[in-house]
């Protein structure tokens, strides 16, 4: 019976939590990293087609009114979103704690009392990973170099369970950047409602960068703890209760990405990014590379600047201010 409720813990346990000895995501959501990073570009491939294509239309609209300027100005934009960088710096961090116990009363009575013996038996197991890495894109390499067949064959909407590997809300941050940045109202233009003009919410000179940090975090917990319980007769020692094997068992999943959207420089008013000079985009290159906070290669100026964001992020959010130290 004893061997029988052990093996039941242990199922249980590896049922909830796959036993790991390294956790990682797919042991609770059963995707694993790269099939995470590639629905969240297929995410991401879905919001920049569809700004694309809010574009061409007014594109369209101006070539048939003969709005030579409009029209100018919309060729440059579309330009300019294909060379739009966006970071994704990702923190998937998994714990899981196992325990095992087993505990018993023994009772005899003495005179005018009775005298009590708790034995008891431990065993906690605690596991725990943190995985970071970073991903840089831009909107050129989304919408020409993933295949539109397997962005298709993976699953839409949201994941409320553990929502990065479902949909996460990067269409709206890029529609949101792209509105700012460039001063079309996307929104508006797929609703339908837009008169062709630019939207007057917003600022011709928007921000060259936008950072979104999106936290998730999932806690599960299961435990069995069976009693027996018996009457003692008489006044020699005897079990009182035990029980034989309690299983408690708990996994927290916390995953985090950081996505940073960039032009690479300030806006003119048309919306046309200034370009740096060769020796500027050197130095902010190796300013990023070889940092202190998230490092990685970026291609472009772009991919710089939203890598260069993703960091002001980490510094204004989570890096403790005493640590701060300007020069």
């Amino acid at each position: 019976m004893l061997l029988k409720r052990f093996t039941f813990g242990i199922v249980l346990s590896c049922w909830l939590g796959g036993c790991a000895i390294h956790p990682l995501p797919e042991n609770v959501t059963g995707v694993k990293t790269a099939g995470i990073v590639h629905r969240i570009r297929c995410e991401a491939r879905s919001a920049v087609l569809d700004a694309k294509e809010a574009l061409n239309r007014k594109l369209q609209r101006a070539q048939q009114q003969g709005s030579r300027n409009r029209l100018r100005t919309l060729q440059a934009k579309l330009k300019i979103l294909e060379d739009v960088g966006i970071v994704y710096s990702f923190s998937l961090q998994g714990s899981e704690t196992d325990g095992f116990g087993s505990s018993a009363t023994f009772q005899s009575g003495i005179t005018n009392g009775m005298w009590t013996y708790n034995p008891s038996l431990d065993d906690s197991l605690i596991r725990q990973n943190v995985r970071t890495f970073t991903v840089i894109d831009n909107f050129k390499v989304l919408i020409t170099e993933i295949d539109k067949r397997k962005c298709e064959a993976e699953p839409t909407g949201p994941n409320y369970q553990y929502p990065i590997v479902g949909t996460i809300g990067i269409g709206e941050m890029i529609r949101t950047f792209v509105t700012l940045a460039l001063h079309e109202d996307l929104d508006a233009e797929q609703q339908g409602i837009d008169d062709g003009q630019a939207s007057p919410n917003a600022t011709a000179n928007g921000p060259p960068a936008m950072v979104d940090t999106l936290s998730f975090t999932t806690n599960l917990s299961a435990g069995v703890s069976p009693m027996i319980t018996l009457t003692p007769v008489g006044t020699a020692l005897q079990l009182a209760n035990a029980s034989p094997l309690s299983v408690s068992l708990m996994r927290s999943d916390v995953h985090q990405v950081i996505v940073g959207l960039a032009l690479s420089g300030p806006l003119s008013s048309l919306g046309i990014s200034t370009e740096r000079s060769p020796k500027t985009k050197l130095v902010h290159a190796n300013r990023i590379q070889f940092g202190l906070l998230v490092s990685a290669s970026p291609r472009t100026d772009q991919e710089a600047a939203a890598l260069d964001a993703v960091n002001n992020q980490i510094l204004r959010y989570q890096v403790p201010k005493s640590l701060i130290t300007t020069p």
